[in-house]
């Protein structure tokens, strides 16, 4: 239902949005957009937005739409202001064939349509706000599907918000950001947002709710999926032998708070909610929300759902539930209740200060209490300073990597012997080995992130990370991906190598070819000192282009030192508008992910240095910074140009120059074979 009496714009978009089907899919919730069918709707809202005056409209390849209109005469040096609204709906209905009607409703139950004959309706009983709208215009289904409200009813509203600026751009307003955004439905949201691009520091969602309502609380929400493992034994001959999944589910189920279930409880109560359950005595499983505005009480009821899983599998003397949690969002008050305390502080500072506000980076509260000083608008010079690395930080890098390398070298050893053993390894065997190698290093103190230690299809989720239940064993076949990295004294680390465990299928090998051609051809990369994070971007992703595959990120980022392993501003990105200086460094980490199949990523970090000058202009290029042999025995070299061939051997000659001065000899004929020359 939605209140239409404010504007016939809203209304008649509304009207026309809703009949666009853009129902997410949780089934596809590993890949964004989840269901090709959102494009639909973002492409008709970036053309007419085009149509509006927003030149840059586009629709990302994750179906985001994002557009900027500028601020108003005299608005100019106001803070940029986002708008956000969902493009999909909800599964639990169908969304596909909306016809949305008008009612005028005039109190009692509200008859949507006529279903085989008979009226669907709501009363004022199952739905209490609809004594509040007595006398309103309300639009409603025909009561076969979802209407769409959640979110169209926000994208209507913004687009109209656009076109009546259109008409009258004198408005007062500053400038502002658009993004329509895919999958909010099953926990994506804005995840995938170019946040710098969109050059919003602080948002509205606008998704539903009374009028003139707003929100700066929510829950923290996660999604867990319970899988149970049961034994079919013939029902004559079943006692003490037969395990029923389905009986597991409701037994597991029981173990809930019954009082915490959505139809028992308000207001800031959390629950836990049972989306969908399917059963078998062999397999069931049951997905599940839970939502709570309070951390503690939150993290409490995930714990009891492993709790609840750990006391069965007790009672059985064998493992048969397993719980894996799926975290979706924050509780945003979590940050927002920051702020006070530092408007405070700005308040209580002497009135002849002068501040220097990025205006794009700052909160709107702050900045208002920082304009009650002197101020000066700009960029932080501070971030742009940190991005080019000075020549002492360079050579601390260089030296931290050397130091890294012989750690990889080391791990790589281990992880060959462990498998040419027959040992039994999970992927959470892999952060320790990798740890106590690392630990050998001098000036080691700590991982610069969580490993990724992906086997098989795991893989081909991005930022997997195995822990508790959720840990395969790594069988002599296929490829794991490890993505790691080391804080050291003298900088940070990040690198990703997918190894070969066992033998490979055609396309693993293929995969990896092609991977390995994009990491190569931006690594070889020579260009102009105009170039952007944006230009160089698709010098990675041209050979997998080729074959039509594309990857939903980035391809490299900027990394701090002795600080964040992600740091800006510049990237390897579309959107990204930072030009690339001599200094600067980055990742170079192009990947290919298929579902259920299989995911490869070869990682090095690159230092970008100068390349000589001539009638053309100054050019730049890119040196490895990172020295661990690239697995050459999955790929097809026919694939490879004479050029990537070169940069391979290149690049592994300098890799074994770097290192063997502190390996072993044993270490060093492993590592000499690892970095042999390969050829056609």
């Amino acid at each position: 239902m939605e209140n239409t009496t404010t504007s016939p714009d809203v209304l008649e978009r509304f009207l026309r949005y809703v009949q666009i089907n853009t129902q997410s899919e949780d089934a596809n919730c590993d890949q964004v957009p989840s269901s090709a069918v959102q494009f639909d709707l973002a492409n008709v809202l970036a053309e007419e937005l085009r149509e509006l005056g927003a030149t840059d409209a586009h629709v990302t390849e994750n179906a985001y739409v994002c557009a900027h209109i500028p601020a108003s005469a005299g608005s100019e040096n106001k803070p940029a202001l986002g708008l956000i609204a969902h493009l999909d709906t909800t599964e639990v209905a169908p969304g596909a064939g909306v016809a949305p009607h008008i009612v005028h409703y005039e109190g009692g139950d509200l008859v949507c349509g006529i279903v085989d004959g008979k009226p669907v309706s709501m009363s004022t009983t199952k739905l209490p706000a609809l004594n509040d709208l007595v006398g309103e215009d309300l639009v409603c289904t025909d009561g076969t599907t979802l209407l769409g409200a959640d979110d169209k009813a926000g994208v209507a509203e913004i687009m109209a918000l656009v076109a009546r600026i259109a008409q009258d751009p004198s408005l007062p307003h500053p400038a502002l950001g658009i993004c329509f955004c895919p999958d909010e439905e099953i926990g994506h949201g804005a995840e995938l947002l170019d946040i710098e691009a969109f050059g919003c520091k602080y948002a509205y969602t606008v998704d539903g709710g009374p009028v003139g309502e707003l929100e700066w609380e929510c829950f923290n929400a996660a999604e867990a999926t319970v899988r149970f493992e049961g034994q079919s034994i013939h029902p004559g001959d079943a006692k003490g032998r037969m395990v029923n999944a389905g009986n597991l589910f409701c037994d597991f189920n029981a173990l809930l708070p019954y009082e915490q279930r959505p139809e028992y409880t308000e207001g800031y109560e959390g629950f836990y909610h049972l989306e969908g359950v399917s059963a078998t005595v062999d397999h069931a499983t049951a997905r599940y929300i839970v939502r709570d505005h309070d951390a503690a009480k939150f993290q409490q009821k995930l714990e009891l759902m492993d709790a609840a899983a750990a006391l069965l599998n007790q009672r059985l003397g064998e493992e048969r539930v397993t719980v894996e949690i799926k975290h979706q969002y924050r509780n945003m008050a979590e940050i927002v209740r920051d702020y006070p305390e530092l408007i405070d502080a700005v308040h209580a500072l002497p009135a002849e200060e002068v501040f220097l506000v990025d205006e794009k980076a700052t909160n709107y509260d702050l900045y208002c209490a920082l304009n009650e000083h002197k101020t000066v608008t700009g960029a932080d010079p501070i971030f742009a300073l940190k991005g080019v690395k000075n020549p002492v930080e360079l050579a601390n890098i260089r030296e931290c990597h050397v130091r890294d390398g012989v750690a990889m070298v080391r791990f790589q050893m281990d992880l060959e012997k462990a498998i040419a053993e027959g040992k039994i390894l999970h992927e959470t065997d892999i952060e320790k080995m990798l740890q106590k190698r690392r630990a050998e290093m001098p000036g080691y103190f700590e991982d610069s992130f969580d490993t990724i230690a992906a086997y098989g299809p795991n893989a081909a989720m991005m930022h997997y990370h195995a822990e508790g239940e959720v840990d395969s064993v790594i069988e002599p076949r296929g490829f794991l991906l490890v993505d790691n990295g080391g804080q050291y004294d003298c900088g940070t680390t990040d690198i990703t190598r997918t190894y070969p465990v066992g033998p490979l299928t055609e396309n693993e090998r293929k995969y990896y070819t092609w991977t390995l051609q994009s990491h190569i051809d931006i690594a070889r990369a020579v260009f102009l000192d105009y170039c952007t994070g944006f230009a160089l971007d698709s010098f990675a992703r041209g050979p997998l282009w080729a074959h039509k595959i594309n990857y939903r990120c980035g391809t490299g980022h900027g990394v701090g030192y002795i600080s964040s392993v992600h740091e800006g501003p510049q990237s390897l990105r579309p959107q990204n508008p930072i030009v690339f200086k001599e200094g600067m460094t980055i990742t170079d980490e192009p990947g290919v992910y298929e579902t259920d199949e299989v995911g490869i990523r070869i990682e090095n970090e690159l230092e970008c240095v100068d390349a000589g000058t001539n009638q053309y202009g100054h050019w730049l290029k890119f040196e490895p910074l990172t020295l661990v042999p690239i697995s050459t025995e999955p790929v097809i070299v026919d694939e490879l140009t004479r050029d990537q061939i070169n940069w391979l051997n290149a690049y592994h000659a300098h890799v074994y120059e770097m290192l063997s001065p502190r390996l072993t000899e044993e270490e060093k004929t492993w590592l000499k074979a690892k970095t042999a020359p390969i050829d056609r």
